[in-house]
């Protein structure tokens, strides 16, 4: 029993050294770290290593994070440069490779197998821009192994030398992995040096990290005009992103106070009929400047009060309003057609003298829209003009815009992202006044203007001021309900009837559309929710199928500079 506890004790007693012994890994990883007074540092690690011939064949790898990303998603690069790279004394051949957040370097040769056994690789670089500076201090936050070692280490010594006849403040240090506040480890402050070393092996992905602060004034602090330039070099792109969208916002200023003078009112006096010549839906493009479906909404009513159609109205369980339009014999036989009329009329009823405002029907109704809305751009063209000459640059300017923020905000910067917010901000400006009247035009809107007052105005007293306003009849109803519905004043103007038909229905004539059938006729109701209810059909008809959707102390281990990691090769 005794020769038996006595094996168990012998076996455990060799079982880490073993282990150690069939391992690749760094036995020693030596950091000399010197800060200079223009706050550049000079850095010489010496790395050993035992090798297996697993990972390690041909030399080491060595990564060393240049590009960082800030809070505010700004980029930030740090100068790095190689000086000299050994391997056990001697010169060896090494590349430095770009990759995506620094540099690489491949220590060894890639036709040459190192031996078996133990390796010491050296290499000295000079990095900047790697110091912080504060108010009250200035401080070297610094990774010394980095995170990403994929090789256990056994033991860590960093020594930092601050510039001559200057005192180190206060030392401290972390370890374990990204983001742990391990202690293991102890420090010497050796006047203007510090010495740290390891307390315990670190695991792959472990690392250490340091902190030493001194007096302000020891250390060059970077100007302003230094630390500008740096960051517009870093984020050069921000700059032309910037640049242009000074550019674009210039041009939707400008076309702005441009469009504000060509489309300032004139004197606007109630009028009582509507601009000669001019369909509803022109009217209601004037106002906007711009085309939208509600107006070939309006335009599809007037048709209807002109008796060319009829409107049937039907309330259903499963898709609640529903509209079938029904061709009348007056258009049938082209009575007083007009050439818009024509087009309008013979695309909607291409399939038959009867159409539901459905989906099923898009191929009609869409076409019979785009007729309506040629004919209305048309009508207007002499009274509306487009600045196409900040439109046409403006485009130029986005794409290039737009470019850098793709290219670049998809790779790595939040902050191009957020600088949409300004882009499409610019662009709305643009876009809601490159459209402006003409000399001519401003004096059309102002007549529309006044129509529209017109419209909205009960009180009769107020309009006979002006003039003798037409008698209130259901015929005068209908023939501007179609002009109040491109001007979005139907509602008002349905008020002002309500007590005529009321009256009527009173005296047993009950007011019914000839070109409306549906339930009972109510001017109110009707001017409040008919023309909501139209539009929204007509827009579900036009639109294609799933185009729209139904649903001290504050310091870490791997924080600071430097840092990155490596590996065999």
């Amino acid at each position: 029993m005794r020769y038996l506890l006595f094996c168990l004790g012998l076996a455990l007693s060799v079982q880490v050294p073993l282990t150690r012994a069939l391992q690749e890994r760094i036995t020693s990883f030596e950091s000399d770290i010197t800060v200079h007074v223009d706050s550049s540092l000079t850095v010489r690690e010496t790395i050993t290593v035992f090798s297996l011939g697993q990972s390690i064949i041909h030399g080491i790898v060595r990564e060393f994070p240049t590009r960082y990303t800030d809070y505010l998603g700004t980029r930030y690069e740090v100068f790095f440069d190689v000086h000299q790279v050994r391997h056990n004394g001697l010169l060896v051949a090494h590349s430095v490779h770009d990759v995506a957040n620094g540099k690489k370097i491949y220590i060894g040769d890639s036709s040459t197998r190192i031996a078996l056994g133990e390796h010491t690789y050296s290499i000295v670089y000079t990095t900047k821009r790697q110091l912080g500076f504060f108010p009250d201090h200035d401080e070297l936050y610094w990774n010394v192994t980095g995170n990403g070692w994929r090789l256990p280490i056994e033991k860590v010594r960093a020594t930092v030398h601050l510039p001559e006849a200057s005192q180190a403040q206060s030392a401290q240090a972390y370890t374990g992995f990204q983001g742990e506040r391990g202690n293991d480890y102890t420090q010497i402050i050796e006047g203007s040096n510090v010495i740290f070393s390891t307390t315990r092996p670190f695991t792959p992905f472990e690392g250490f990290t340091l902190v030493v602060t001194w007096p302000k004034g020891v250390v060059l602090e970077p100007t302003s005009f230094e630390k500008i330039s740096w960051f517009f070099k870093d984020n050069w792109a921000l700059l032309l992103i910037m640049l242009g969208l000074l550019a674009i916002w210039g041009l939707a200023v400008r076309c702005w106070f441009l469009s504000r003078r060509a489309n300032k009112p004139g004197t606007v006096i109630p009028l009582f009929y509507p601009s000669e010549g001019l369909m509803p839906s022109a009217i209601g493009f004037m106002k906007n400047r711009s085309w939208k479906d509600s107006l070939f909404g309006a335009d599809i009513v007037d048709l209807a009060v002109r008796g060319y159609l009829t409107i049937e109205h039907k309330k259903t369980v499963w898709s609640g309003a529903q509209y079938t339009l029904v061709a009348t014999q007056k258009f049938l036989d082209g009575v007083n057609l007009t050439k818009r009329d024509s087009a309008v009329l013979t695309a909607l009823f291409s399939s038959g003298n009867a159409i539901t405002i459905a989906r099923d029907n898009r191929e009609n109704v869409t076409s019979a829209l785009h007729y309506a809305q040629q004919y209305c751009k048309a009508a207007v063209g002499d009274y509306i003009q487009k600045m196409n000459f900040f439109l046409y640059n403006s485009f130029i300017i986005v794409g290039m815009v737009g470019f850098l923020i793709v290219f670049f905000g998809g790779t790595f910067d939040p902050i191009f992202m957020w600088t949409l917010v300004p882009l499409i901000g610019a662009l709305a400006l643009l876009f809601s006044c490159y459209r402006v009247y003409t000399s001519k035009g401003r004096k059309l809107q102002d007549e529309i203007d006044g129509f529209q007052m017109y419209l909205e105005t009960a009180e009769a007293e107020r309009m006979k001021i002006i003039g003798t306003p037409p008698t209130k009849t259901p015929e005068l109803y209908e023939t501007y309900l179609p002009y109040a519905m491109a001007l979005g004043v139907e509602e008002q103007w349905g008020r002002q009837f309500a007590p005529i038909f009321e009256r009527l229905e009173r005296e047993g004539h009950p007011y019914v559309p000839l070109w409306y059938h549906g339930h009972r006729f109510s001017a109110d109701v009707f001017a409040s929710q008919f023309g909501s209810s139209f539009n929204n059909a007509i827009s579900s008809a036009t639109t294609p199928p799933g185009s729209s959707s139904g649903s001290g102390g504050r310091g870490s281990s791997g924080g600071g500079g430097g840092g990155g990691g490596g590996g065999g090769w």
